[in-house]
């Protein structure tokens, strides 16, 4: 059978296909705090991509191609491409 075909007799037996509810319709309170959410999500994980740890041993400093090794506390690092 076709699909038409079945559109054709459920329509005929008042009756219809649906599709299954994926998730709970979300209220426009919720929608506006999930939005919310999301957004300061999306900061903090672009802001602690900005963070730099001076005690890992090897780290690529941005994207300039430059590689600090071993530096000791009260080193003096240099940023810049």
């Amino acid at each position: 059978m076709s699909a038409r075909t079945i559109r054709r007799l459920l329509k005929q037996s008042d009756l219809s296909a649906r599709r299954p509810l994926f998730g709970l319709p979300l209220t426009q309170n919720h929608r506006c705090l999930r939005s919310q959410w999301c957004d300061g999500r999306r900061m903090w994980a672009e802001e602690w991509n900005e963070v730099f740890f001076p005690d890992e041993r090897e780290s690529h400093a941005y994207d300039c191609n430059t590689t600090m090794v071993g530096f000791e506390s009260g080193d003096t690092v240099e940023r810049g491409c």
